[in-house]
């Protein structure tokens, strides 16, 4: 087995012990640490993909923006919970399934998700905000989703992609230091909120049946965007099927608890986000174990 695959756990571990010796109350450690993921790490590794971006990024980003709003509808008829529904479609690729994905399968697995991470990030704020707050106007929403990191760094990907022959050379080092940076403060940020989160029986089960029946939908919903890769012969896709139907296995997005805390001023999700992500961790060390022996 890949050792590499143990790294992202441990940091998580390390997150947990920081949580419960009491050192991100005294300095904030989680607020640091995720405005250095989300302003600096994730851009960068972001900016990289975009840039040698191979053919099928873009069908892989409509797709799961599309598989994305899918969920949601259906979350919502099942839940009848703007909150829950959230929990059911958003899923955290940023920062649980970039560190896990780049450990099993390197670059090309982390190329074939990051579209995936890229259009849930922009569409989950956006229909985030709007699910929890429906008196936001459209144009505040388009203007948030231009200003955010990922968008930009989306953008700046593009507008490089055209040079990288001539620029590689300043792109690999830092892209290296962005994966491991990735890696670690994503998994320590996870450990963090899972450490802060008392979870009960009944959150627990609820959390199992939310999880099971999202990785039976968005499965189904995946195979039709891999045959249709077969179809068009996208090699992205049909080079990282593991790494899609990985992401199906991802918990709830973390960023859903500071949504709901803007503008709900609440924080229902949280036990939800650390019972799912809890389940994912067995879950995906299952997957990854089956998967690295077939």
């Amino acid at each position: 087995m890949n050792i590499s695959i143990v790294y992202p756990f441990i940091y998580l571990v390390l997150g947990i012990f920081i949580s419960k010796s009491g050192l991100d109350d005294k300095h904030n450690i989680k607020g640091y640490v995720s405005a250095l993921l989300m302003r600096l790490f994730i851009p960068a590794v972001i900016i990289y993909n975009i840039a040698y971006h191979e053919p099928g990024v873009f069908m892989i980003m409509i797709a799961t923006a599309l598989i994305m709003f899918v969920m949601l509808y259906i979350g919502l008829k099942i839940y009848k919970d703007s909150v829950v529904a959230l929990c059911y479609s958003f899923i955290n690729i940023g920062w649980f399934g970039l560190p896990i994905t780049m450990a099993l399968y390197g670059d090309h697995g982390a190329m074939a998700i990051i579209p995936a991470y890229v259009a849930t990030s922009i569409l989950g704020n956006a229909v985030g905000a709007g699910v929890l707050h429906h008196e936001k106007g459209i144009w505040i929403k388009i203007r948030k989703i231009i200003v955010s990191f990922p968008f930009i760094a989306f953008v700046i990907g593009l507008a490089c992609s055209p040079f990288v022959g001539s620029i590689q050379y300043l792109f690999e080092t830092p892209y290296h230091y962005a994966k491991l940076g990735t890696s670690f403060f994503g998994m320590l940020i996870l450990g963090i909120w899972i450490g802060k989160t008392k979870l009960s029986e009944y959150k627990f089960k609820q959390g199992i049946l939310l999880t099971l029946n999202r990785i039976i939908v968005f499965s189904l919903l995946m195979s039709f965007l891999i045959a249709l890769g077969f179809f068009l012969k996208v090699h992205l896709i049909t080079s990282n099927i593991k790494v899609l139907y990985l992401i199906g296995l991802l918990p709830p997005a973390a960023n859903i608890i500071v949504l709901e805390t803007y503008h709900l001023e609440r924080g229902h999700s949280a036990p939800i986000i650390a019972t799912g992500t809890l389940i994912s961790i067995v879950l995906v060390l299952v997957y990854a174990m089956a998967v690295l022996y077939v």
